[in-house]
């Protein structure tokens, strides 16, 4: 288990940002984002002349050791604490977007995210019956329909192997070709790991 360097709303200063526009800012960390891929560890830190957290490696930060006070923490958690209104899969009719074509289609939540400055919060939605994905919608710009978008189970695909290589089993969920759709484990002997 990796081990994290900084502590929930301990001061840090940005000494490496790739795009020079934070170095030497002062911050906190608000989330402890771990180590996804096993690598260095990720935290939010809230920068409060740009009232939103951006997220940083632990190398790119040192700390100044200090914490937030109890009445700043009190002050954030009021910053940051407003209801969403939608949640993830929702479906909403869209009653104003730039895009007048928009307007009056249906789509349902995938992203969404919170603007402090705004205390708003931001959906993206698929439109339903295509391939788009729009991002910026606000609640007021919605009507819910108090329904909820259910894709279709589809089993994902899979290969099983044996510890010295054989394969066991092979399911393919969205056959392109004849060759996916009629693939077995003696078929496919040739991806065995040779034997030393």
């Amino acid at each position: 288990m990796i081990e994290q360097k900084f502590q929930l709303f301990e001061m840090v200063r940005i000494i490496n940002d790739h795009t020079e526009s934070l170095t030497d800012n002062i911050g906190f960390i608000s989330k402890v984002l771990g180590s996804p891929w096993g690598g260095e560890c990720q935290y939010s830190v809230f920068m409060r002349e740009r009232s939103e957290d951006c997220d940083f490696f632990e190398s790119a930060l040192e700390s100044t050791g200090e914490f937030l006070s109890d009445e700043d923490r009190e002050a954030y958690r009021q910053l940051t604490d407003f209801p969403h209104y939608l949640d993830f899969r929702e479906i909403v009719e869209i009653l104003y977007d730039e895009d007048e074509t928009l307007v009056g289609r249906k789509g349902y939540v995938v992203g969404m995210a919170q603007c402090y400055r705004e205390r708003e919060w931001f959906y993206m939605l698929h439109i339903i019956g295509t391939d788009l994905y729009r991002s910026g919608f606000i609640y007021k710009n919605l009507r819910s329909t108090g329904e909820f978008f259910e894709e279709p189970y589809e089993e994902p695909s899979r290969l099983r192997v044996t510890k010295n290589g054989e394969v066991t089993d092979v399911y393919i969920s969205n056959p392109q070709h004849w060759g996916e759709l009629n693939l077995t484990p003696d078929r496919i002997t040739g991806w065995k790991d040779e034997e030393e």
